[in-house]
């Protein structure tokens, strides 16, 4: 009989095989919210001066290194704030090219 793949086992069965640890790789999460407290309200500025495409290219690094970082607080505050300030400034194309930016990165 053919064993089935390890993330169809139980961790019980795969004891004694080998070393589980390798097979389990937590990623560790680093906070960026400080950094996201402190570019939104310059972001948010720059879109309601007529600069939108400026602030949301302003914050997408940041939502990279959020998203790389497992800060997924961040990167949910950082995302609806990207999508609210479009929606406040009515330019729809921007928004759909951000929300398809966005859901290919993740």
């Amino acid at each position: 009989a053919r064993t089935p793949p390890l993330c169809f086992r139980k961790m019980e069965e795969v004891k004694g095989e080998q070393d589980t640890t390798s097979l389990i790789q937590l990623k560790e999460k680093k906070d960026y919210s400080a950094e996201v407290e402190e570019r939104l309200p310059q972001a948010r500025s720059l879109a309601e001066n007529g600069q939108l495409k400026d602030a949301i290219e302003s914050l997408m690094g940041l939502e990279k290194a959020c998203r790389l970082g497992n800060d997924n607080l961040s990167l949910k505050k950082l995302v609806l704030a990207m999508l609210d300030m479009c929606k406040s400034a009515g330019d729809w194309d921007t928004l759909n090219s951000t929300i398809l930016v966005i859901s290919k990165r993740r």
